[in-house]
């Protein structure tokens, strides 16, 4: 190769180089986020432990929207995180044992040629100089788009964490526990007013006041 050819030969090389050791750069930052949205993930899950009773009142709505918006970015963290990490496809030179393969036989074709020496050996530096090229500018791109997965991936981190603590918050406010309503009531006759005018409500009473009451 030429000087000139050399130097982009170098450059392209380096190239490649920066690229695959970016990779793993970006591959290591999505560690945190990928430990915050496991805790989110078990955060989510308090609403089973005591599931809301009310399901009309403002504080259950608001809860319900907060809850799911949670689980909306959480799901678009994981997608992100998922593109980012398996989505990409590198490209590698080819392999030294494909190279050596490629030698052995052009020399073994060519073993009458007394230049085949130095033609295998150029047409190896040209395998090497396209792929190193071909293969840091494809990188390239693929690290660029990772770099956006990255970013999206914080910010969607950020929201599923805000999302989670304000549902939390509401769910704070929601009925859990079913109320009971004492009243105290002094015969039979009473009860069964009570009952007719409260059909949805339990109502408990001692056994010994109704027996009282039949007296």
């Amino acid at each position: 190769m030429k000087s000139t050819e050399s130097k982009i030969f170098d450059f392209a090389k380096e190239q490649y180089k920066f690229e695959l050791d970016n990779q793993d750069k970006l591959n290591n930052y999505i560690t945190i986020p990928i430990g915050v949205i496991s805790v989110l993930v078990s955060i989510l899950s308090f609403p089973f432990s005591e599931p809301p009773l009310s399901f009309h009142k403002w504080e259950f709505w608001l809860f319900s929207v907060l809850y799911f918006l949670a689980i909306l970015s959480t799901i678009t963290v994981l997608i992100f995180i998922c593109k980012h990490q398996i989505g990409l496809e590198y490209k590698r030179i080819v392999s030294p044992s494909a190279l050596k393969k490629y030698h052995d036989l052009f020399i073994t074709t060519n073993a009458g040629n007394p230049n085949a020496d130095t033609r295998v050996i150029e047409d190896i530096n040209d395998i090497l100089y396209a792929g190193y090229i071909g293969c840091s500018e494809t990188n390239f791109e693929k690290n660029k788009k990772k770099i956006e997965y990255y970013r999206n991936i914080k910010i969607f981190t950020i929201v599923a964490v805000l999302f989670t603590l304000f549902s939390y918050v509401s769910y704070c406010f929601v009925d859990k526990k079913e109320k009971i309503n004492t009243i105290e009531v002094k015969n039979l006759k009473e009860l069964m007013t009570c009952q007719m005018n409260n059909n949805h409500l339990k109502i408990q009473f001692d056994k010994i006041l109704l027996q009282k009451s039949y007296k």
